[in-house]
């Protein structure tokens, strides 16, 4: 279910009776939320999820609020979910700890999420990117855009990784210096509509983790005059938190050089490479989650029914469906059912996923994985709210539905929240641990 495919809910429905924020601590944080949500104003009493809001977002608001001086932590954020809630515990002033900003140097350890990566039988490595294709709102003029790229990718360290495979086969990373102007962007002029799909594929395919080339922008001018400014970015470096903070940073930069102008972005957070170190130390105190993961994994199967186990897994031969959900329906399931049942959206998606397999395969018990965006406050020094990288967590969950929908529902949930840390031991364990943890949870 892609949320981005969806209508837009109409939160009007579900905000309170609007109460006006008195504090200017209390109009700040109701402006940023209202800015992230995309909202024409917010309350004082009303609720951040039941608006919209995730645990993605979550990341986004703490960022902006740090900007303006404002701190409290995600965690805070889920425990206070109103802005009056927040006020309360948020602290103003500039943050105490003080994170290098100098450019990252030397080696740099794998996160588990690199090392299940590299583990895959992926046969071409160097091309598993994301891309947005975007439609720039005004004409972008080339030189500046390079010069804008060429200022993320000074900032943020991890799109200058290099990746090498090593005599065993092990792979390593590596900071490498930023590209020479005018590597990362290309510019095109297309005689034909058609070309772009191809010209896209092509930059994709440019993309070479020993070169360390994880960034290629694209700037292709179409017959028509119009623009299409392609953005491909390996995943080891990327996922969800860091599209948000590039798009806001590229548009910034490109805005500050246009205006002649000084590239100025906001400060860096924690490196991947500070977070990869604490969490390496972290999993020698996780043994204490290995009987979890272990009985969680125990006597499960993730077998499905198969009507012809030796057929071809070729994606020719797959076929896909689609569906989409109306506003009214979308609105529930958003935001009224959480609502009601104290829930999360995940929550019910997962309810309704562990029904439908159950019935099918005939079982009590249906194991799936799940990914969390992995930048959980488990430490106080280490902050990844602008922090670009891939640290995705992977976890798997065994779930058991009943026989009533409300029975289902609580029970799922309860079953989501014994996951230790949003399941982020796991992958600790799995691929930082000692020797036990990790032959345990690789079987």
């Amino acid at each position: 279910l892609d949320r981005k495919a969806l209508p837009e809910p109409d939160t009007s429905q579900l905000q309170q009776a609007y109460v006006a924020p008195q504090s200017e601590l209390e109009q700040r944080i109701a402006a940023i939320w209202a800015g992230v949500l995309k909202l024409e104003k917010v309350g004082l009493t009303d609720n951040f999820f039941e608006l919209g809001g995730d645990s993605i977002i979550s990341i986004q608001v703490v960022s902006r609020a740090r900007q303006a001086g404002i701190h409290f932590t995600p965690k805070a954020l889920f425990q206070h979910q109103t802005v009056q809630g927040l006020a309360s515990v948020a602290r103003l002033g500039q943050q105490a700890q003080q994170i290098d900003q100098g450019p990252m140097q030397g080696q740099a350890l794998l996160l588990p999420v690199h090392q299940y990566f590299f583990d895959e039988a992926i046969p071409e490595q160097h091309h598993w990117n994301q891309a947005l294709l975007l439609r720039p709102g005004q004409a972008l003029k080339a030189p500046v855009l390079d010069q804008a790229l060429q200022a993320l990718l000074t900032h943020h360290d991890a799109l200058r990784l290099r990746y090498t495979r090593q005599a065993d086969g092990a792979w390593a990373a590596e900071y490498g210096a930023p590209t020479a102007a005018g590597e990362a962007l290309w510019t095109r002029t297309l005689d034909d509509a058609d070309a772009l799909q191809a010209l896209c594929d092509t930059a994709q395919r440019s993309l070479d983790l020993e070169r360390g080339e994880l960034l290629r922008a694209v700037l292709a001018t179409l017959p028509d005059g119009s623009q299409r400014l392609l953005l491909a970015i390996h995943h080891l470096v990327v996922d969800g938190v860091s599209w948000r903070i590039l798009l806001e940073d590229l548009q910034s930069a490109y805005t500050q050089l246009a205006a002649g102008q000084v590239v100025n972005l906001p400060p860096k957070t924690s490196s991947t490479q500070a977070w990869a170190q604490r969490l390496q130390a972290h999993a020698a105190d996780l043994q204490g989650e290995l009987a979890y993961w272990s009985s969680e994994l125990a006597g499960a199967s993730a077998e499905l029914p198969c009507d012809n186990p030796q057929g071809s897994l070729q994606s020719v031969h797959g076929i896909e469906v689609q569906t989409h959900l109306d506003a009214v329906t979308t609105r529930q399931l958003l935001q009224q059912a959480p609502a009601a049942y104290r829930t999360q959206v995940n929550d019910l998606l997962l309810t309704a996923l562990a029904r439908v397999i159950a019935r099918w395969t005939g079982r009590d018990e249906v194991l799936i994985q799940l990914e969390g965006h992995g930048r959980e406050a488990l430490f106080d020094t280490i902050d990844l709210t602008r922090t670009v990288g891939w640290f995705t967590s992977m976890f798997p969950v065994r779930l058991s539905p009943v026989d009533s929908l409300d029975g289902s529902i609580k029970r799922i949930k309860e079953q989501l929240r014994a996951v230790p840390d949003k399941g982020i031991g796991f992958g600790a364990l799995r691929y930082l641990g000692d020797a036990q943890a990790r032959e345990a949870l690789a079987a």
